[in-house]
């Protein structure tokens, strides 16, 4: 079986496409690996907080509707389904997250004023003509903690459509093998650089949320990237990864973030409600994995 590969940056991380085909049409392959990463890029380009060009800072910078591509659309619309089933994903968080980025820490004034900037029910969607606005200013939309699930899901569209069953998705540890069994590695949150267990994972896509990721201390005390939305505090639980395995990319980016925040206890009821496996690591170095993986998941001892 031959293998065809592309490494590339975007999304502010390195991606890895990996294609085997069992005939040696390669330019065909070529070309849709090409696709993947003009598709990418594209995004990059429409969602990035980081680009004042983007149809994402167009929406946090201007009090009015803007008109939106259909994949910025819908990405902002699932993410308000997602807020809905429960109050710790929200996609306005971004006020929040840049108080914090100045690694210093806020006062409790600070945190309660920007708090009223922060509620998902605040992103106004026209469907008529794809068009979206915030109704209040200085509210801003970050969709870092979807937008990689998001597109994987794409990805997975973009291959069958070109006829390609036979696959390993990568976009910087959010995961997605396809129709093959393989060895999928889970980072070590306890040493980055490392992994602490492995997968057996086909036909599903494995999504880690961690808070080991960002981070940055003050008078010895961490703070994290991950912020709960209802105290306007880096999230403090249990939890300090969680990897969640299913077959809705977009669904386990936003839920694996619900998961850090909520913690342990109520984590298990939440993937219980829709069927998702996962495999926590507690703060004091515990693991759990749910039954149905198991006898796939390969604990890496030191």
């Amino acid at each position: 079986m031959k293998k065809i590969e592309k490494i590339f940056t975007g999304l502010g991380t390195i991606n890895t496409i990996t294609l085997y085909l069992n005939d040696i049409d390669t330019i065909k392959a070529n070309d849709t690996l090409n696709t993947i990463e003009q598709y990418i890029n594209d995004l990059d380009n429409k969602l990035s907080i980081f680009k004042s060009s983007s149809e994402i800072s167009l929406i946090n910078n201007t009090n009015k509707y803007i008109k939106v591509s259909s994949d910025t659309f819908n990405i902002i619309k699932l993410a308000k389904e997602y807020s809905k089933i429960n109050n710790t994903f929200d996609i306005t968080i971004k006020p929040l997250k840049d108080i914090w980025l100045n690694k210093t820490i806020p006062t409790n004034k600070e945190i309660k004023k920007i708090l009223k900037l922060v509620n998902y029910k605040d992103i106004l969607l026209n469907n008529k003509d794809m068009s979206i606005k915030l109704r209040n200013n200085k509210q801003a939309i970050d969709l870092g903690g979807i937008a990689k699930g998001y597109i994987i899901d794409k990805i997975k569209d973009i291959l069958k459509d070109n006829n390609f069953n036979n696959a390993l998705i990568n976009l910087g540890g959010t995961v997605s093998s396809i129709r093959e069994y393989r060895s999928i590695g889970i980072r070590n949150p306890f040493n980055k650089n490392n992994y602490f267990a492995t997968i057996n994972s086909i036909d599903e896509d494995i999504v880690t949320s961690g808070l080991y990721e960002q981070y940055y201390k003050i008078n010895n005390k961490v703070y994290h990237h991950i912020i709960d939305p209802k105290t306007g505090y880096p999230a403090d639980t249990d939890l300090i990864s969680v990897t969640l395995i299913g077959n809705n990319g977009a669904k386990l980016d936003a839920l694996a973030t619900s998961c850090i925040i909520l913690g342990f206890n109520k984590s298990i009821k939440l993937i219980k409600k829709y069927n998702i496996n996962a495999i926590f690591i507690l703060n004091n170095g515990k693991i759990y994995i749910t039954d149905n993986i198991k006898d796939r998941v390969n604990i890496i001892k030191e």
